[in-house]
């Protein structure tokens, strides 16, 4: 995390339909948590401001993957394979939840899927791509590269699997057990904050790269 981050320097949300934006939006909602962050720490703040604004992050962090998620699964639908719909789409869902689903003007298997799914665990996000994909999703995405210079997720963390699991598991505590110490360390919030847009980026190349997944 760059130090020198002002919120000053956050870009600005682009205009448009904000699934043709997901990654953008994703990297605005998570320079703006760090901007938060960053700017309190430095400061002469107490022990449970501190303790708060960490738990700020761990929430928004989760939060962050599961807006992104949600709105990579709309954008690509033209991609997704028609197997993994049909799978995904099998589900027996109450009159309340169909009413939800359905009074939107514009339906699609993708905003259904979007809607009525969660992606608030790193299981359910792999099962989830996983049929849309027809791929091992996790394994996919550890080694894709922007180009020759940067990091790979895989070179990011050898254990970004496990730290991203940490982190749901850190965000479930923080909203069930409300009186629980989080005792994070500065270095540990910042990890997670590399490592959830380190997953985010690498999930993004690789379905934006791939024409079909049928």
């Amino acid at each position: 995390m760059n130090r020198k981050f002002s919120i000053k320097d956050l870009p600005k949300i682009p205009k448009g339909n904000h699934e043709m934006n997901c990654y953008a939006e994703m990297t605005v909602r998570l320079a703006f948590t760090d901007a938060l962050y960053l700017d309190l720490i430095d400061k002469p703040v107490t022990k449970l401001v501190s303790e708060e604004v960490k738990r700020h992050c761990i929430v928004s962090y989760v939060s962050v993957i599961e807006v992104f998620c949600k709105r990579l699964v709309v954008k690509y639908h033209t991609k997704w394979s028609t197997a993994g719909y049909n799978k995904l789409l099998d589900a027996n869902i109450s009159l309340n939840e169909a009413y939800n689903l359905f009074k939107e003007l514009k339906i699609s298997r993708a905003s259904i899927i979007s809607h009525y799914y969660s992606f608030q665990n790193l299981s359910a996000i792999a099962s989830i791509f996983e049929r849309l994909t027809n791929k091992k999703i996790l394994d996919e995405i550890e080694n894709i590269r922007e180009n020759k210079n940067d990091f790979t997720l895989l070179e990011t963390s050898s254990e970004w699997r496990t730290e991203l699991a940490k982190l749901f598991e850190l965000r479930h505590r923080i909203i069930h057990e409300t009186s629980w110490n989080l005792n994070l360390k500065d270095v540990d919030v910042e990890r997670l904050s590399l490592i959830t847009g380190s997953f985010c980026s690498a999930l993004y190349m690789y379905c934006g790269r791939t024409k079909t997944f049928n």
